[in-house]
């Protein structure tokens, strides 16, 4: 019975490990050519996204390809000739796209015009074929999944604008919008007029994120159409905003309509400190607050602090606040200290799985705080201490001692002496299955580091600041992989 069943859910089981190779073109393909079934399931999913592909866009010549007769006239004059080895294709890739984002089709068509076109006519061939391609995808009945739109040189023309009234199924399903704006022309009728078509046509986006930079000081068309975007969702549950000297009271007011799905907010660089923010309070679902860089002293978490969220993250980098509004998000108590915050995270927050604290003295209450955290799997301790190198040897073996046995990752610096971090005394009396490892090149990290993969056998990745690169990589490649730190950071 139990053969038959996995027999009968074949497919459906190839069709979800080939799914999980999304994002590596050179094994789909590989998968691809396996045979006919293969076949039919890896093309989807490797022309979902072909515009983040490392390769060379030789691909966009067969989009090019199933462009009408009509709109193939238009790249006469750039002299263009699409020879197609093979004219009849199995798919038509065009109706596969999932993922778009404008700014890498642009980088994209830009790569492909440099081997194609004379550089006099690459300027205008570039806005001509990103267009056409647009139209292209459009016209085919693609249904995206996820958007992003960077408005700077307009290259909507009102011919997509025609096509988006004929297929409004492509931006119909989207989950994921990314809406920013560049530094020219973004007040250009049919920018405005795009987002007004996005706001019509879609319902079921779970993550909106507006990028806003020096859109100037008549913003209340682009606040309007930004505003219509959020009310016309059905069930938004992520919201990130940055802007910066926009008045954005207007999106904040929007939030409104989506208080029985909200989960996150998050604001960066946003210098209007006479944002009202009580519409927070109504989002019953809010779990994660996000701020960064805010101007002034914000008021901010004041609605929060004396409302009802159950926030299970908080986020505060770079802005002013009443500590008291802090911890009445915690359990209405005051901080006045390093200490009084430890204790008060100590005692109310003992499932806490990421801990990311910077500039903090290693200190016993601190040791304490993590020794408590039983669930605790991701650390990022960016810590000093003025106490004598054996007292901060003693407490490192402490802390490290103490630790969750299902601990993976660590960030470790020693802000005061990026050479002096005590790495080896923190590998040496580690006990938990480390896989990832960001700390400082002091003199004995190589050393501990090797020693710490042969006896534990867990650690896979590391990144070292400040490493000598030929000594670091003759001696860890037989061990770890080495990795860029925005390779290997987590954040929660």
């Amino acid at each position: 019975m139990a053969l038959k069943l996995f027999t009968g859910n074949m497919p459906e089981l190839m069709e979800i490990i080939l799914h999980n190779l999304e994002g590596d073109s050179n094994s789909l393909y590989t998968c691809a050519l396996v045979n006919r079934h293969w076949c039919k399931i890896s093309i989807p999913i490797l022309w979902k996204d072909p515009f983040s592909f490392k390769q060379k866009p030789n691909y966009i010549s067969k989009y090019l390809s199933y462009l009408d007769n009509e709109d193939k006239l238009c790249l006469n004059e750039f002299k263009i000739s699409l020879i197609d080895d093979f004219p009849y294709h199995l798919f038509h890739y065009a109706k596969f796209l999932r993922v778009l984002d404008l700014s890498l089709l642009e980088t994209k068509v830009r790569q492909w015009i440099s081997v194609q076109i004379p550089t006099s006519l690459r300027y205008s061939a570039n806005l001509t074929i990103a267009s056409l391609l647009i139209k292209l995808f459009i016209e085919s009945g693609v249904s995206l999944s996820r958007f992003h739109i960077m408005i700077s040189k307009s290259f909507i023309k009102p011919e997509v604008f025609y096509s988006l009234g004929q297929n409004i199924r492509f931006f119909s399903q989207l989950q994921y919008v990314s809406v920013d704006t560049g530094y020219e022309d973004f007040f250009a009728d049919e920018n405005i007029a795009f987002l007004k078509v996005l706001a019509k046509t879609s319902t079921k986006i779970h993550t909106l994120q507006f990028n806003m930079h020096d859109v100037g000081y008549n913003v209340a068309p682009l606040c309007h159409a930004l505003a219509n975007i959020i009310r016309s969702q059905c069930q938004l549950t992520e919201f990130n905003l940055t802007g910066m000297d926009l008045n954005v009271q207007e999106i904040i007011f929007a939030l409104a309509t989506q208080q029985k799905s909200l989960k996150e907010f998050k604001i960066d660089y946003c210098y209007d400190s006479g944002i009202n923010f009580n519409v927070l309070l109504k989002c019953e679902k809010l779990e994660t607050l996000r701020i960064r860089w805010y101007d002034e002293k914000s008021e901010i978490l004041k609605p929060l602090s004396n409302g009802s969220c159950n926030l299970n993250t908080l986020e505060i980098i770079d802005l002013e606040v009443d500590s008291s509004d802090v911890i009445q998000i915690l359990k209405k108590n005051v901080v006045q200290s390093q200490s009084s915050l430890l204790e008060i995270l100590l005692k109310f927050c003992p499932n806490i799985t990421y801990l990311n604290i910077s500039s903090i003295e290693l200190s016993i209450q601190l040791i304490d705080l993590i020794g408590s955290l039983k669930n605790l799997q991701f650390l990022t301790l960016l810590w000093y201490s003025e106490k004598p190198a054996v007292i901060i040897r003693a407490r490192i073996i402490q802390l490290i001692r103490a630790t969750s046995p299902f601990l993976e990752y660590i960030e470790w610096r020693n802000i005061n002496r990026e050479d002096s971090s005590y790495v080896d005394i923190l590998l040496y009396h580690c006990n938990a299955p480390l896989k990832k490892l960001i700390c400082s090149n002091g003199k004995e990290t190589i050393k501990a580091i090797i020693d710490f993969c042969k006896q534990k056998k867990t650690l896979k990745y590391v990144n070292i600041f400040y490493p000598d690169l030929k000594d670091v990589e003759k001696n860890l490649e037989k061990y770890v992989k080495l990795l860029q730190y925005d390779e290997i950071v987590e954040n929660c």
